[in-house]
């Protein structure tokens, strides 16, 4: 943030700006070399400190502007910060009323977060006037952001439950001779890098009644998993054991719980067998774009004021896709017992609860130990994955005409977009389903690729009048057409279907036919 020399807020549109946008556009400006009426260097050091981890974490940045000429200079900054943070989460969700009027959550979940976040970012720029007439520009972006996060969590699934078991008001009581009760402890470890770059290069000419302005740009940004295991799940259902969960809902920001009966086995990390081991082998999201435009005005002066002609031709091509391996893994003889430690959250025992590495680091040592659960592995690693492909086409004319009380906009911009994009249908069929006129033996998982194309064209007519005429009074009023295309993401046809032995059919997708706002 400290390498923005200014930000520009625009409420209204003008025919050169591009059309996607609703309520107002921020043309957020860098430091220039030639900005800046001397040569500086900024150096800065700071310290943050966290309550709940009792750590002081560093942020450390320079900054610099020189011109090296009359005709050349460069301007840049690096800044690097670091924060260890942990917290302390509740979340209880569905809220239900009961068959007796007794409003409860189906699940509460304790999470205990413990985050290690790094981020390094660099910029640099240079200026070039090669004449009087002419500026040029390269300016380049880098940031990239790692973040550590270990979750352990407590979740109470009371959601088999019709009815409560006893108490009254705020206080409930369930007992698991009146329904099963599920209790589930795991730990998420996971590491997620992105990435952000851009390289831009242009330049200004104004020879007088002629002006031109040109750019070329690059960007991309990531967002990267490949080794997380999200979650390690140890589970018990309770049914006929001696439990016996008390929910105490008079603060409902913070749902207490207590154990009332059937202690011994709540408490024992070797009570809660390892469901599974969900394993992030990649998960890679890209979004990269390429834009090039040109502009170029005429201006007439006249006594009264000045008249401008201006248009221009732009072109963006951008891509997005994610690409996801995920792997289930069960191994029936893994108790939480070997693995647990000490958790930190406050607002309630989630004890016994795994250690942040024990489990990851059993599991990469020991992956032969684990069964692959290849059904579920084949379905999520397909279901997700998609690439977009969005080219943007646009043209503009417009008249400008300035005075010193008066300034009027008006013109019109036109906008061509093309999509091309494609992904997976993705059906899990059950054992006992009818598939292709036979009864399944197994369950399987079917994935059919498929795409899309469309394109459609919009023309955005605007109008923007600036009257001052008095000092210290101005009037506006402007009217433009816009719009906000879909998220790229959304756009996405997947398909996700999934089939019981009952051949009853659920899924859910995305829709490549969703029309933009206007």
């Amino acid at each position: 943030s400290d390498l923005i020399e200014s930000i520009e807020v625009r409420k209204t549109l003008t025919p050169d700006m591009d059309a996607d946008t609703i309520g107002a556009s921020l043309d957020i400006q860098t430091v220039a070399s030639f900005d800046s009426r001397s040569d500086f260097l900024s150096l800065r050091a700071e310290a943050s400190w966290n309550e709940l981890a009792d750590t002081i974490t560093p942020k450390l940045g320079l900054d610099f502007s020189t011109a090296l000429s009359d005709s050349f200079g460069i301007s840049g900054g690096i800044s690097f910060y670091r924060r260890e943070f942990e917290t302390d989460n509740v979340e209880a969700d569905p809220w239900v009323t009961g068959d007796l009027g007794n409003n409860y959550s189906e699940e509460i979940q304790y999470r205990d977060y413990d985050v290690e976040r790094e981020r390094i970012s660099a910029s640099l720029s240079f200026d070039f006037r090669p004449s009087d007439s002419t500026t040029l520009f390269a300016r380049g972006v880098f940031s990239q952001f790692d973040d550590q996060e270990f979750r352990r969590r407590l979740r109470l699934d009371v959601s088999d439950f019709d009815q409560v078991s006893g108490g009254a008001g705020n206080v409930l009581t369930f007992s698991d001779a009146d329904g099963e009760l599920t209790v589930r402890r795991d730990i998420k470890d996971r590491f997620e890098r992105q990435r952000i770059a851009s390289l831009s290069l242009g330049g200004e000419t104004d020879t007088g009644p002629w002006s031109f302005d040109y750019q070329a740009s690059w960007s991309r940004s990531s967002e990267r998993e490949d080794g997380s295991v999200d979650p390690a799940d140890f589970r018990r259902d309770f049914e006929d054991d001696g439990l016996v969960l008390q929910i105490d809902n008079s603060n409902m920001f913070i749902p207490a719980y207590s154990v009332l009966g059937g202690s011994n086995l709540f408490f024992d990390p070797a009570a809660f067998e390892l469901n599974d081991i969900e394993f992030t082998a990649l998960s890679d999201s890209v979004d990269e774009e390429w834009m090039a435009r040109f502009n170029a005005g005429y201006s007439i002066p006249t006594d009264s004021g000045e008249f401008t002609i201006q248009g221009g031709v732009q072109g963006r091509w951008r891509e997005k896709s994610f690409n996801g391996t995920i792997e289930f893994y069960e191994n029936d003889a893994l108790t939480l017992d070997p693995f647990v430690g000490v958790p930190s959250l406050r607002i309630a025992n989630i004890a016994p609860a795994a250690a942040d590495r024990r489990i990851s680091n059993f599991f990469f040592a020991n992956r032969g130990a684990f069964e692959l659960q290849e059904i579920d592995s084949i379905f999520d690693s397909n279901v997700g994955d998609y690439v977009n492909q969005e080219d943007i086409y646009s043209g503009y004319l417009l008249g400008r005409w300035d005075s010193d009380t008066l300034r009027v906009i008006a013109g019109v911009r036109i906008e061509h977009t093309e999509n091309q994009i494609s992904a997976n249908t993705t059906e899990l069929i059950e054992e006992g389903a009818t598939f292709n006129g036979a009864v399944l033996d197994d369950d399987i998982v079917v994935v059919t690729p498929n795409s899309f194309s469309r394109s459609y064209t919009d023309w955005f007519p605007s109008l923007n009048v600036r009257w001052e005429p008095i000092d210290n009074l101005v009037f506006r009023t402007a009217g433009y057409r816009s719009l906000v295309r879909p998220n790229l993401g959304d756009l996405a046809p997947i398909f996700a279907v999934e089939q019981n032995d009952d051949d009853e059919r659920e899924g859910e997708f995305g829709n490549p036919d969703l029309l933009p706002y206007e």
